[in-house]
């Protein structure tokens, strides 16, 4: 529900939709990938307060997923409506990756903000730097459990980041992968 005062039906239509999504086709297929047991899954929902002057939503996975050679974090962003976890269609999110000691690399930029830049180059760092403290943050609490954080956020107006949760999030790599 992205509105300030939903009533009971929009928020029962949006509990519907999220449990219905355990069942997609994508999370079966990402289910299958990682080998998790289909009769194991749960689903949870994150009822917060509404934020104003959200400019983008997003999600971080606080280590760089391409290559363990370039230590980096990985930030998709979509304005709100948008997926910011995959292509949709025609749709695609903001990628950016923000190294822990080079420039940022924008990998896309987003089809729903006409391929104008979502995150400033200024608020790069800040970012970065916030999402490396809860890295460090959850790394002491998780232990060997995860490689990383799998992060959601929001990113205001005013280029503030209101990180809204945190999951552990393990890499998938192969043997021979760098």
């Amino acid at each position: 529900v992205t509105v300030a005062d939903p009533d009971e039906a929009a928020i029962a239509a949006a509990v519907r939709e999220v449990w219905a999504s355990v069942w997609s086709r994508r999370a079966w297929d990402e289910r299958e990938y990682y080998r998790l047991d289909h009769d194991a899954v749960a689903m949870a929902i994150l009822a917060q307060p509404f934020l104003d002057g959200v400019a983008a939503m997003g999600v971080a996975i606080t280590e760089n997923p391409f290559s363990t050679q370039r230590s980096g974090i990985l930030v998709n962003l979509a304005p709100p409506g948008g997926s910011v976890t995959a292509a949709q269609g025609e749709e695609l999110p903001e990628q950016v990756l923000l190294y822990r000691h080079s420039r940022a690399e924008v990998i896309s930029r987003s089809t729903r903000n006409g391929g104008r830049p979502i995150l400033a180059e200024a608020g790069m760092r800040p970012l970065r730097d916030r999402l490396e403290q809860v890295h460090v943050h959850m790394m002491e609490r998780w232990g060997e459990r995860a490689d990383a954080a799998d992060v959601e956020l929001a990113l205001l107006r005013d280029g503030s980041a209101v990180i809204l949760q945190a999951r552990p999030y393990r890499m998938r790599r192969d043997a021979a992968t760098p």
